[in-house]
């Protein structure tokens, strides 16, 4: 199942705005939801930053920013991963293993957001937005900004 398929299950009214969109606009609205979800989970980092800048400017992501930001979301998720088996075991609170996981889920986001195809990347960008904040009508919000920008 792809990302869009996926986020019509979570999201169909999301996913319709997306479908809908003009190409033109998609990367806008893919850079925005990122945007939200790592605002909204507190990500800092500057790869991050870097990502973001080049989303916002539309400029094209060199491949060698898609591998670092892949390497990215593989650390956060490890770290989530991590922090969930010490929950598990009663070691770490139960909020910080969902922290690490929201972040990571940003991180995917922004990953997502710059992908080659921009509806795609809309999409996957809102998909995994949506798993890091689970805020359906913040992001809706924030598409419908984009949209109409």
């Amino acid at each position: 199942m792809n990302s869009t398929e996926l986020l019509r299950k979570t999201a169909k009214d999301l996913a319709s705005r997306i479908d809908e969109a003009d190409d033109l606009v998609l990367r806008r609205v893919a850079a925005a939801i990122a945007r939200g979800a790592i605002e909204r989970t507190g990500l800092n980092h500057p790869l991050i930053s870097e990502a973001m800048a080049c989303l916002e400017s539309s400029g094209a992501p060199t491949p060698h920013l898609q591998k670092r930001l892949s390497s990215l979301v593989e650390e956060l998720d490890e770290e989530y991963f991590r922090l969930q088996e010490l929950e598990e075991d009663g070691d770490e609170e139960d909020t910080m293993a969902l922290v690490a996981f929201s972040k990571a889920r940003a991180a995917a986001a922004v990953t997502a957001a710059l992908g080659p195809d921009v509806r795609a990347a809309a999409a996957e960008a809102a998909y995994e937005a949506i798993a890091a904040i689970d805020d359906l009508a913040y992001l809706t919000v924030i598409a419908d900004k984009a949209l109409a920008a």
